[in-house]
């Protein structure tokens, strides 16, 4: 967050509940009516963020998570 702050100058007044799944398989299941594509969600009303990452694919998580992260923050 320290790191979109500084880049995009926004920040939020209220924590940001991040949940993360074992991977993307997990995240879909817990979910209901997102398209099979969707590797994480932004519920940016609610200042959640949801994300399946496996172990073997932790840089995209980290370049999805920022992602996700911007939809709350805009």
């Amino acid at each position: 967050m320290d790191d979109l702050s500084a880049e995009t100058g926004l920040r939020t007044s209220r924590p940001i509940d991040l949940y993360i799944y074992a991977d993307t398989q997990d995240m879909r299941d817990a979910i209901l009516y997102e398209p099979g594509w969707t590797g994480g969600l932004a519920y940016a009303d609610h200042n959640i963020v949801i994300i399946g990452i496996s172990p073997d694919q932790i840089d995209w998580g980290k370049r999805t998570q920022a992602h996700e992260l911007t939809h709350v923050l805009v």
